[in-house]
């Protein structure tokens, strides 16, 4: 078996080498056929160029064999499918390197793309010691030529530790906070306090009931009707903010009710506990909806870090990071922490103190003009939120980890060049698109 190998693979090369010189390298081509004829090795030629080319020539003479079989080999050599792969991830901006796909924009790595030939026997994957007849050839071949690729495509995926995880045992720690708008620099129209008490202020509150009777409430209502709210919602977004945390912020998740643009930023003192190793460390806005984490920019020491922090055992890191992004009714996004690393172990311990994260509303899309600014920005304060962690939890972080998806589609009408490149096609752009999924808003 072996030994067959060797001639076939010293076939191949001497046919490579010969055919990269030209048409021109007709006759060098024809007198290496006629060496292995003579020397009794006309099956495995057929064999060769049929493994390497799927070229067939078993029922052709020798000499019209030389002939037909060299334009094919001059196609196969001087226009390879690997050559058809580099022109296509050239035009879909991508870079290979060993298995790894990456941006040519950034040098992100996309994923792993990893091909396998699937025959329709496994008797007939590898060539075994031949009888040279004529029928077993053939049927060796004709197995071969059936034989498809399929393409097993592998991208990052990690459901990671939601910050913060409000409810249940061991999270009481958490204090709920309304956001404070002053500090965020909101300018206030005419009299601030009379804003200030408007927005923090239940809608129909004894306080400023003179200010806020009907008109408010019903243009809010109308408002968000329009938005295509249930009105179950809409009762409890027009409660005060103190009254609706219970359904927008819940276990940790943020839960947009309204088309908006929403800023998630937090700070946090993260510690890799001893023995954890080394690795990176990565924040993000994970995606409960499309289950994919969505990439956050962290800031250490004022530098600014894209792909994670690379963090050792024991030390200490006060990171924060911010990230804006659209949301639609039904979306569902939170704080997500998780971590990369060579180690075997599944899960990294680390302490987490000092925390803060906060969902502040920016704008909320698509509002009816009858609205008025102080209802805009009632309502941008209903769904704007801060979460403290004031004291320090222990916790493992989930590590980075690979899920995969098959491309195997065949088109028997189609070459096999190209049915390779339709799958390779299929397979970067789905990888480009789960880069997409990670990246926009």
């Amino acid at each position: 078996m072996f030994t067959l190998t060797r001639e076939i693979n010293k076939i191949i090369k001497q046919i490579n080498k010969i055919a990269k010189g030209g048409k021109e390298m007709y006759l060098d081509y024809y007198a290496l056929v006629d060496d292995l004829v003579r020397k009794g090795k006309w099956d495995i030629f057929k064999q060769a160029i049929y493994s390497e080319y799927y070229i067939n020539v078993d029922r052709l003479s020798v000499n019209d064999a030389k002939k037909f079989s060299w334009k094919e080999v001059l196609k196969k050599v001087n226009n390879p499918i690997d050559e058809l792969k580099f022109n296509l991830f050239k035009s879909k901006n991508v870079w290979t390197q060993s298995l790894g796909f990456y941006l040519e924009s950034n040098s992100f790595k996309l994923g792993e793309i990893r091909e396998t030939i699937i025959y329709p026997n496994s008797e007939y994957r590898y060539y075994s010691d031949v009888v040279f007849d004529k029928y077993r050839v053939t049927t060796q071949n004709r197995f071969l030529s059936q034989s498809k690729v399929k393409l097993d495509v592998y991208v990052n995926c990690v459901i990671p530790y939601l910050l913060p995880t409000i409810g249940g045992s061991g999270d009481s720690n958490w204090e709920q906070v309304n956001i404070n708008w002053e500090i965020f620099g909101t300018n206030w129209s005419e009299d601030p306090q009379i804003q200030k008490d408007y927005l923090i202020t239940p809608l129909f509150g004894d306080t400023l009931g003179f200010f806020l009777r009907k008109d408010s409430k019903e243009r809010i209502t109308s408002g968000l009707k329009i938005l295509g709210l249930p009105q179950a919602e809409i009762d409890r977004i027009i409660k005060s903010p103190n009254n609706t945390i219970d359904h927008i912020l819940i276990d940790g998740k943020y839960h947009s009710k309204m088309p908006q643009k929403v800023r998630i930023s937090f700070s946090a003192k993260v510690t890799a506990n001893f023995l954890s190793g080394s690795g990176l460390i990565h924040f993000c806005v994970y995606d409960f909806v499309k289950k994919t984490p969505k990439f956050m920019d962290i800031n250490i020491g004022g530098v600014i870090y894209q792909n994670g922090y690379q963090y050792s055992n024991g030390q200490e890191i006060l990171i924060t990071g911010d990230r804006i992004i659209d949301l639609v009714p039904g979306d569902i996004i939170g704080l997500g922490v998780y971590n990369e690393s060579s180690s075997d172990i599944d899960e990294i311990s680390f302490s987490i103190s000092e925390s803060s994260v906060q969902f502040l509303c920016l704008e909320i899309k698509n509002m009816p003009q009858f609205l008025t600014k102080s209802d805009i920005d009632w309502l941008r304060l209903n769904n704007s939120y801060r979460v403290d962690l004031p004291q320090e939890i222990s916790t493992f972080l989930p590590k980075l980890s690979q899920e995969n998806v098959s491309f195997e589609e065949w088109d028997d009408e189609l070459s096999r060049d190209k049915n390779i490149i339709n799958l390779y096609t299929q397979a970067i752009d789905y990888l480009i698109d789960n880069y997409d999924n990670m990246t926009i808003g």
